[in-house]
């Protein structure tokens, strides 16, 4: 047991370093598991090397969990990490390895390559804010809860949890998000940040589940409910951050005809969940939230020059979707913002090379990180490991 101990972390390396393809038909799983390793970690390592500690707080994982299926750990059921840590053998919470190790290789290299100790580190998800219900007992918040413990146990350089914060207006007690924040607060060093905040104005509890278009009648009325669940919910955030459980929050977007939720989750529909209207005037939500008294930073999602960016926008928006650009129509709204986040350009397919070995691909998020740089403003980085949007060789 001492020589096997000692033999296969060697052995291990030396796989992984000069790519052997003679090994026993046996070691396939591991061998597998040591290219997704090696890739993660030449991939964490580039992007810090390339943007140091400019880039404040990371998301170093996100979407982990699995939406319905809580027992044995809960880990994502359709994602290639949960499928890889399961071909090499690891069950329940130890299918999570791959999560303590992004988060190990991001703490290694933010401190080799910026300030130790600057960069933040979190794990986002989205239904951890509140107890929902799968497919079986328990709920995804608490399967988070336990990873993060798991974590926690572990050693892991954790500082914090993110909310995504996609909420529907009428489905999402305040109370049950303060809970929320609470629940994770009350961890040894977790901070909580809401970092892809948005209201969409359609309710499944109203039955609108399907709906595409709010009737006329009743738009107006859910615009000022919009506008008033803005207010409660950042009234709420302030008193989160005075009592130092909450950091930040982040806008997923800046303007209603630019935002990801127009054609989701039913093509066709029309939504209004953000600051700004269509004519890129601010709406009353936007009083409520800059109105008070806020002392905690807020920032925005920025669309910029990615192609996926773009296919959120309706038309005619599509054509003035980078909001980097000073032609475009959202660029004067970047102002409003203490500091911004990449809605889609630092995403592993939009960074990671096509094809492996070949070039990064830095230039359309390097225009946003310019961008804050010459005006002051603050990053937050979107996302390091992710089952989505990652291309395919990553995983082979």
């Amino acid at each position: 047991m001492k020589i096997k101990n000692i033999i296969l972390p060697v052995l291990l390396l030396t796989l992984v370093f000069f790519g052997c393809k003679q090994e026993p038909e046996g070691k396939k799983e591991l061998d597998r598991k040591g290219r997704l390793y090696e890739r993660m970690e030449n991939h964490i390592k580039a992007v810090f090397e390339h943007y140091g500690d400019k880039i404040e707080w990371w998301d170093v994982c996100n979407e982990v969990v699995d939406h319905d299926v809580y027992t044995n750990g809960g880990a994502r059921r359709d994602s290639k990490y949960t499928e890889i840590m399961e071909e090499s053998g690891l069950t329940g919470m130890d299918r999570y390895e791959y999560v303590l190790k992004a988060f190990q290789w991001a703490r290694k290299y933010a401190d080799k390559y910026g300030e130790p100790g600057k960069v933040k580190l979190y794990l986002t998800d989205y239904g951890i804010e509140r107890p929902f219900s799968g497919q079986t007992p328990g709920s995804k918040q608490s399967a988070f809860s336990d990873l993060v413990d798991w974590l926690i146990e572990k050693g892991a350089p954790i500082d914090g949890v993110g909310f995504q914060g996609h909420f529907r207006l009428y489905d999402h007690p305040v109370e049950q998000i303060s809970e929320g924040i609470d629940l994770f607060a009350e961890k040894e060093g977790i901070m909580v940040q809401i970092c892809e905040l948005d209201f969409s104005i359609f309710g499944n509890d109203k039955g609108e589940g399907n709906l595409t278009v709010m009737p006329p009648e009743n738009l107006p009325t859910r615009l000022a409910d919009l506008a008033n669940t803005y207010g409660v919910f950042f009234d709420m955030f302030q008193e989160k951050y005075t009592e130092g459980k909450l950091d930040l929050v982040t806008l997923w977007g800046l303007a209603d005809g630019h935002s990801w939720l127009n054609n989701h989750p039913v093509a066709g529909r029309i939504d209004y969940p953000l600051l700004f209207d269509r004519d890129y005037e601010p709406k009353a939500a936007y009083d409520k939230v800059f109105g008070g008294a806020r002392t905690f930073p807020i920032g925005a999602a920025v669309p910029g020059g990615n192609a996926y960016t773009s296919s959120f926008a309706e038309p005619p928006a599509q054509k003035d979707n980078n909001a980097l650009s000073p032609e475009s129509l959202q660029h004067d709204l970047l102002t409003h913002f203490d500091f911004y986040a990449a809605e889609n350009e630092m995403k592993p397919e939009n960074l990671l090379p096509a094809s492996e070995g070949g070039a990064y691909r830095w230039v359309n998020a390097d225009q946003l990180v310019d961008y804050a740089e010459a005006n002051g403003k603050k990053l937050r980085g979107h996302v390091l490991i992710w089952h989505s949007q990652t291309p395919a060789w990553f995983f082979e």
